[in-house]
């Protein structure tokens, strides 16, 4: 790296820094209008610059006619300016700091407007997604699945479940009729209810598949004949809440507690 832009780093500007570097490799005091030419730097600019300099402690001028100009070792000049660079990113880290307080306090007392509708993309994203808010539910689960999905969800969904299961939380399923051939499925289905989920079935697939988190939240399969991954619609909107909670509700009433 050039010297000039080192010292730019440090804080002189790209002038500062060559009238600095002129007189510390000058083998003799300059005056202004030498500056000047070594430099190439306007004589006006010349003038400005050399204040600046010598009140930052960088150069040193003789009572003299013309006045004349030497520069301090470049070790003492390096030791100022990086004192004085460390001193502005302090300042600037206290400055960073108070604003990041003042914007969180800001944005605390704001009430935070949620979004209603979020359509998540049919992958691997759905799963989580369902995953996640499984594991923080607090009361209630109550979801309404397929025979096409319920053997897939047992195995994608138990730990959060089980998880949930542990905190107290209430987990009602619907599904349609299903005869299970799969050992490892039965030996969860009844793991899940020794543990205290309750499973009703319906003679034919719902017309609508979702699940509801502590009745607050909603995640709507947009279609019914898809696998676990396929997309789907979270909401937090009380009104179709409300219309899920229902739905669930009637589909519980309507279905068969018996082994399927």
């Amino acid at each position: 790296m050039e010297p000039t832009e080192t010292l730019a780093e440090l804080g002189l500007t790209h002038n500062q820094a060559r009238i600095y570097l002129a007189l510390l490799h000058s083998d003799r005091l300059l005056t202004a209008k030498e500056i000047s030419k070594v430099t190439s730097i306007t004589r006006q600019d010349v003038y400005r610059i050399l204040p600046e300099l010598q009140n930052g402690g960088l150069i040193e001028k003789t009572i003299t006619a013309p006045t004349m100009f030497k520069a301090i070792s470049i070790k003492l000049a390096v030791s100022i300016l990086v004192r004085k660079r460390v001193e502005r990113d302090n300042d600037l880290i206290r400055k960073a700091n108070q604003l990041a307080i003042e914007l969180e306090n800001e944005k605390q007392s704001t009430p935070e407007e949620e979004p209603e509708f979020i359509l998540i993309p049919e992958n691997e994203a759905v799963v989580q997604k369902i995953n996640t808010l499984s594991a923080s539910v607090q009361k209630s689960l109550d979801i309404v699945t397929s025979k096409k999905r319920f053997s897939r969800a047992l195995f994608a969904f138990y730990e959060a479940r089980m998880q949930s299961l542990q905190r107290g939380v209430k987990i009602r399923t619907i599904s349609e009729m299903i005869t299970s051939t799969n050992p490892d499925m039965d030996q969860i289905i009844n793991i899940e209810k020794q543990a205290g989920v309750t499973i009703r079935y319906l003679p034919a697939q719902p017309p609508a598949l979702l699940t509801l988190f502590d009745e607050e939240e909603v995640m709507i399969i947009t279609s019914p004949n898809g696998t676990i991954e396929t997309s789907a619609l979270w909401s937090n909107n009380p009104s179709l809440i409300a219309l899920s909670k229902s739905f669930f509700e009637n589909l519980w009433q309507a279905g068969d507690e018996g082994k399927p």
